[in-house]
């Protein structure tokens, strides 16, 4: 990602994203009881973000 925004520098561009909906997944329970311990730190979880994304620049 960082060499993305790198590159994206050299052309004057910005990105930002317009966010329509962060929802946690309906298999997330399931992953998290089937990771191996130490896999996943305390707490974690998954979203899913759907949105879109906005562009600019030469």
């Amino acid at each position: 990602m960082r060499d993305a925004r790198v590159k994206l520098r050299e052309y004057a561009t910005t990105q930002s994203i317009e966010i329509d909906t962060i929802i946690v997944p309906n298999a997330w329970a399931a992953a998290a009881a089937q990771a191996k311990p130490g896999q996943l730190p305390p707490g974690a979880i998954a979203y899913t973000v759907n949105g879109i994304r906005h562009r600019a620049g030469v």
